[in-house]
């Protein structure tokens, strides 16, 4: 009987022992499955212009205003920490496409040839071009454009990388948008290219008909809130009007600017069932990223090209990838200025040499998780970093520094500077070298050359 109870007890820890290195084996095999690797597969970047990352619903958002988003995301790879280098859609876009920090842009703008990227700089289309894909982009951006528009004369200069460049959509919706992409969809070969620009979430908040308060609001203000307008409120605030609001006027815009997202989001879907039924998911990467997001007066602005706040500059990404089914949420940090050198590695191409200031993100999407590494942002006279935890905020023409705990207090109320000074004096030491290595021969006059210009078109006020 005892010999009996040692040989079952000895059996039952090799059946525990074999349980354990299978699962340890298994573990490994599913780890090293995760193949990112994509040669000559289509590419698809989609920018939504404006949506800012807590406005989505994957994000946390109380409401549901990307169920499509949301459900593709969960099977594929959400980047939960992401970014934009500026808030205002120049340079934010050329920094996306070049991997370029927006100083090199800004320096390199010139009113007269418009806002498109040099031709000696690096960037995700002159790379798509000489490996031999056909390129192609629709815009509805009066920024993102190749020729002059009716507030904007100067040429967008954006089409001469491209094979073909749709720009009728101006300001329009993403029907439009949609009905362009199909139709260039349908004459295409592979490997493609291409390149989309939405700006239904873009002030005016102005969603189509059967959108339009899908979130409950039932209000009535001014006309020009009830036109989901927020140009007087920005008026007030530099100045400039006398406009009246309050915190509900606020408020119902923000909904209408939430319809905005969800009318997008039902286009999204419908994006995807197209390239579905054309069977060209299983060999196409998509990238689905913001420029910046918006902001309704937290502090005490409104709209976006003005500061860096993260209601202005932390934005959604998500990839679609052939080779993912289980979804991967990505938690470390990252910038926007990331998403090129990570296409350019999953395509199999040579990243190194090209000039390229982001980092790719392939290996912290195959660890499910990763460091992460320290974002940069700057608009106007804002310059930030942010380090995963903390981010620090210094204006260049004043005094003013900000430190914020982004895990305690993400909508950064707390100014923390007084009471956390090493954490500050590290982080203005980083930000210090960030500002001298990017900005050599750079002036707030550069900036101030852009701002003018988009003035002048009335981009901002």
């Amino acid at each position: 009987m005892k010999k009996r109870y040692v040989i079952v007890t000895i059996l039952t820890l090799l059946l525990f022992v074999s349980i354990f290195f299978l699962d340890t084996i298994t573990t490994d095999v599913e780890e090293k499955v995760i193949d990112l690797s994509c040669p000559n597969c289509n590419v698809i970047i989609i920018i939504v212009d404006t949506l800012r990352a807590d406005h989505v619903g994957t994000y946390g958002y109380f409401r549901n205003t990307t169920p499509y988003f949301d459900e593709i995301g969960g099977k594929n790879i959400i980047f939960e920490d992401v970014r934009a280098q500026a808030s205002c859609t120049f340079p934010s876009v050329n920094s996306i496409l070049t991997s370029q920090y927006p100083q090199k842009i800004i320096k390199r703008y010139n009113p007269e040839e418009g806002y498109g990227i040099p031709d000696d700089f690096p960037n995700i289309v002159k790379v798509m071009k000489n490996e031999g894909y056909e390129t192609s982009a629709v815009s509805a951006s009066v920024i993102q454009r190749k020729s002059p528009a009716a507030n904007n004369k100067y040429k967008g200069n954006f089409g001469h990388e491209f094979d073909f460049f749709e720009e009728s959509c101006l300001w329009k919706s993403a029907y439009c948008v949609n009905d362009r992409v199909f139709n260039i969809l349908d004459e295409t070969r592979n490997p493609f290219f291409m390149y989309v620009h939405y700006i239904d979430p873009h002030g005016d908040y102005n969603p189509p008909k059967n959108f339009t308060r899908r979130f409950g609001i039932n209000y009535q203000s001014h006309d020009y809130i009830m036109e989901g307008k927020p140009e007087p409120i920005e008026n007030v605030i530099l100045g400039r009007g006398e406009a009246k609001f309050n915190e509900s006027d606020i408020e119902f815009l923000k909904a209408l600017y939430d319809d905005e997202i969800l009318f997008w989001d039902s286009q999204f879907q419908e994006l995807i069932r197209f390239l579905d039924k054309k069977e060209m998911l299983n060999n196409t990467i998509i990238v689905v990223a913001s420029d910046h997001g918006e902001a309704f007066y937290e502090h005490k602005v409104v709209k976006h090209c003005y500061t860096v706040y993260d209601n202005e500059i932390k934005v959604p990404l998500l990839i679609i990838h052939p080779k993912i089914s289980k979804g991967i949420r990505v938690n470390a940090s990252f910038e926007n200025i990331d998403i090129v050198p990570t296409l350019i590695e999953m395509l199999g191409l040579e990243n190194k040499k090209r000039g390229f200031k982001g980092i790719s993100m392939v290996d912290a999407i195959a660890k499910k998780g990763g460091v992460g590494k320290k974002t940069y942002s700057l608009q106007n006279n804002f310059r930030s970093v942010y380090d995963g935890k903390f981010k620090y905020i210094i204006e260049t023409n004043n005094s003013n520094h900000q430190l914020y705990n982004i895990e305690l207090d993400p909508d950064e109320q707390n100014n923390l500077v007084l009471k956390n000074t090493d954490i500050a004096a590290r982080l203005n030491k980083t930000l210090a070298k960030w500002i001298s290595n990017n900005e050599k021969n750079f002036s707030e006059k550069d900036s101030e050359k852009v701002s003018d210009r988009l003035k002048a078109m009335g981009y901002i006020a």
